[in-house]
Parts: structure tokens; C-alpha cells; sequence
């Protein structure tokens, strides 16, 4: 007896996503974008996009986005004008360098955020695996930095 079985694997990420204009049926990004490749940014606004079973409108995803953005705010520090300490000044130079990490935390942790990019930044028409893929990159490296800030707040408490 001879059997012979083929199987073939999806990533479970293609389903995660799914849009539609008007009451249409939801669709995959890639089918989305063949559909409508001259979609209008006020048509997209009004499209109702799926995410893991919570529905909300394209416009309402941006917006909710640019909240997320605008609560991320960017840390500040003033050192003291003038130390003579090497200790004090190295602690110093740590705590900059924290905050530097921190930023770039903020933005990889915001592109990771961003759960469909633009079209000409991700082309929808690859479908939806390479916007989560791009996604997990970001999510990685904002842990990265996230690790490296504290790490760095480690040593100013060191060195201070």
C-alpha cells in the first residue's frame, strides 16, 4: 500500500485582519486592494476594518493610533548647568543616554502599535503577514531599547 499525504500551512496572522466598504463582506487586505486600487482616503475612512474580532471604522483606528501617540509622551531632563564631579558627570551622561533609549522605544513601540500601515509603505496587495511581521520587528526592538534605557539607568545609579 502506497499512501502519499500533502499538507499545506498557513500563518495564522493572514486571518487577523480583515476590511470591507459599505456593507460588503469583509475581505482580506489583498483582495481589498485589487477590488479598489484607486480607493479615495475619504472612502478608506469610512471602511469598517476587523482586528481580531473587534470591528471599528479605518478613521477610528487612525484616530485611536494618534491617542496612543499623543499619551507616549517624550521624557525631558535638564541636567545641572555645572558639575565638577567625574561621578556626578557620568551618572549624568547615563541618564541622557536612558532617555535617548527611551525615545527610541517610544517610536518602535508606535510603529508596532500601527496594526495596518499605509499602502506605499507595506503594499496591502502582499496581504496581510508582511504589515505583522513588520510589526513584530518593531515590537522586538522597542523591547530592546526598553532593556537597553534600563540597563543605562542601572549605571547612572552606579556611577552617581
Amino acid at each position: 500500500m502506497n499512501l502519499r499525504f500533502t499538507a499545506t500551512t498557513e500563518a495564522e496572522c493572514k486571518d487577523f485582519l480583515k476590511i470591507r466598504k459599505g456593507t460588503e463582506p469583509y475581505t482580506s487586505i489583498d483582495e481589498f486592494i485589487q477590488k479598489y486600487p484607486t480607493i479615495t482616503e475619504d472612502e478608506l475612512n469610512n471602511c469598517h476594518i476587523t482586528y481580531r474580532g473587534k470591528e471599528k471604522t479605518y478613521k477610528k483606528e487612525v484616530s485611536d493610533y494618534v491617542a496612543l501617540s499623543n499619551k507616549m509622551g517624550f521624557v525631558k531632563f535638564s541636567p545641572p548647568p555645572l558639575s565638577l564631579d567625574g561621578d556626578i558627570k557620568a551618572s549624568i551622561y547615563f541618564i541622557q543616554k536612558a532617555i535617548e533609549c527611551l525615545q527610541f522605544a517610544r517610536f518602535f513601540t508606535m510603529k508596532a502599535a500601527l496594526k495596518l500601515d499605509i499602502d506605499y509603505n507595506i503594499r496591502w496587495a502582499q496581504g496581510y503577514f508582511p504589515q505583522f511581521y513588520i510589526r513584530c520587528i518593531y515590537f522586538g526592538t522597542a523591547t530592546t531599547w526598553c532593556s537597553n534605557a534600563f540597563d543605562q539607568c542601572l549605571q547612572a545609579v552606579y556611577w552617581g
